[in-house]
């Protein structure tokens, strides 16, 4: 399952990140995973001051109602600015189920790459995931983001001319499994979708009473 946010990011915000990294430090992608992730993560991650780069991601999250419901979010991980050079690239691979950050621990339920530059500045990068209906490439434009189930097989292709860059992030749901936090989504959706044109109907309340009680069944706080 996965879902694409489009201006996620305004271009405000992205053209401020371009020039953070630009300006800023960055180390060998590799230096951060362990194991076989080593092996096949050929990217760069910024080591600089991440003051911008978190101020930019939180407000991108909390402006989007859509995105809050889809990942039902009970923690994050701090975002990481990735960028990718000509002949880098992240072969296939599973992310890490536990990620730390300070004293925190994030399972790894849902994960989100927001594109920063323009695709016609780049050739390759796609974003590929393996999903139960066949492979997808996604690309899109500067500020668009896509959250996708973190138990997929992805890969970033090879990027063959200028420069990918992306913020990546996990979040960990308080519903765990991807089926129930689905339907809850659609649930939600419909509820969006009805209550403004029929807000005293007997079905609206009848919806909400199902999404309220399957919420509280299935989420874990």
């Amino acid at each position: 399952m996965y879902r694409v946010f489009r201006n996620l990011i305004s271009e405000a915000d992205c053209r401020i990140l371009r020039e953070v990294a630009a300006a800023g430090e960055f180390v060998g992608g590799d230096a951060t995973v362990k194991g076989d992730l080593r092996s096949v993560k050929q990217n760069q991650e910024f080591a600089g001051n991440r003051q911008e780069v978190d101020r930019i991601f939180r407000n991108a999250v909390a402006g989007c109602q859509e995105l809050q419901d889809f990942v039902m979010a009970k923690r994050a991980k701090p975002p990481i600015l990735s960028r990718y050079s000509k002949g880098m690239t992240y072969g296939r691979h599973l992310d890490t189920p536990l990620l730390f950050a300070g004293n925190m621990t994030v399972r790894s339920d849902m994960s989100m790459t927001v594109f920063i530059n323009p695709p016609e500045t780049y050739d390759g990068g796609e974003l590929t995931m393996e999903t139960e209906y066949g492979i997808h490439q996604v690309k899109l434009p500067a500020g668009d983001a896509v959250v996708y189930d973190t138990q997929s097989y992805h890969w970033v292709a090879e990027v063959t001319r200028g420069e990918r860059l992306g913020l990546v992030t996990w979040f960990q749901s308080l519903v765990v499994d991807p089926v129930q936090r689905r339907t809850l989504f659609d649930l939600r959706q419909a509820f969006n979708d009805i209550a403004p044109k029929q807000p005293n109907a007997e079905s609206t309340r009848q919806l909400q009473k199902v999404l309220n009680n399957l919420t509280r069944l299935w989420a874990e706080p």
